[in-house]
């Protein structure tokens, strides 16, 4: 079993760092308004500058539509500080609802030269991509 570490607990998303994958998985809950939704990928970078950090999970099974404005912020803002810290690879754990998953497909297209990017139906299978690569 992997221990991790909590690093943010939010309304809206759970950030845990998993040790012996080396990853952060962020797990979503509902709608996430643009200021927190920024608000814990920032977090994110912000662990990754003081933690060996290989990539993301983003469970967004429970996730609401992010707005478009957050998703263009993320693939122009949040990408080169993902890529500054050295997070190449990010997992989606696909979502149950189709318009998240519609902008999670735009975020892709807009970040497919900056990061790996693939969906997974669990966290488990994802956290076997990241070992794999390790």
């Amino acid at each position: 079993m992997d221990n991790f570490t909590i690093v943010d607990a939010q309304p809206r998303c759970n950030i845990e760092y998993w040790h012996e994958s080396k990853c952060v998985i962020q797990t979503w809950v509902g709608l996430a308004k643009s200021q927190q939704f920024r608000k814990s990928i920032e977090t994110t970078i912000e662990f990754a500058k003081t933690h060996e950090v290989l990539g993301i999970i983003s469970d967004t099974r429970q996730q609401d539509i992010v707005a478009a404005d957050d998703v263009e912020w993320l693939a122009t803002v949040g990408n080169p500080q993902l890529f500054a810290v050295g997070i190449r690879r990010l997992a989606f754990i696909s979502p149950n609802n189709p318009f998240t998953a519609r902008g999670q497909n735009n975020y892709a297209d807009k970040s497919k030269d900056e990061l790996d990017i693939r969906w997974f139906s669990n966290p488990e299978l994802a956290k076997d991509w990241f070992q794999e690569a390790a």
